[in-house]
């Protein structure tokens, strides 16, 4: 979580300097860099997530899958 607010934090910064000095590249691959780099911890963390997710489910009894489905309204 650090590195994602400390990341954030650069990028805001980053930002700013490219606020004003828009026509600098150097800033702009900055930027560009540092969008993707956050855009690829945001999706290895929702990947990790899901397969939490899976696995408990994997191992969970069907009682509780029922009232999952329940829950969720996902019963047909």
């Amino acid at each position: 979580m650090a590195c994602r607010s400390n990341a954030a934090a650069e990028l805001r910064h980053l930002e700013g300097l490219l606020m004003r000095w828009p026509r600098s590249i150097r800033l702009q691959l900055q930027v560009q860099e540092l969008r993707a780099r956050i855009a690829r911890e945001k999706e290895a963390k929702a990947r990790a997530l899901r397969g939490q997710i899976r696995r408990q489910l994997m191992g969970a009894d069907p009682d509780t899958l029922a009232r999952l489905v329940r829950e969720l309204g996902c019963a047909s």
